[in-house]
């Protein structure tokens, strides 16, 4: 009984973790899109999408 008690708790946390990893993964994805529209509200022909990546290829790979 011991074993199987434990297995399933075992289980149940993993799922509890699944669980909350993925809900912190939508939030995070939400804010970032709700911050991307006030950028663009705020400064009219500002793409925070084509600015991350021209700031990635600036930087490159050297930048470590």
């Amino acid at each position: 009984m011991g074993m199987s008690d434990s297995s399933s708790r075992l289980d149940g946390d993993s799922f509890g973790e699944s669980a909350i990893a993925d809900a912190v993964r939508a939030a995070s994805a939400n804010v970032e899109r709700r911050t991307h529209d006030l950028m663009r509200e705020a400064l009219p022909g500002y793409d925070p999408a084509a600015a991350t990546a021209d700031l990635e290829r600036l930087l490159g790979d050297d930048w470590s």
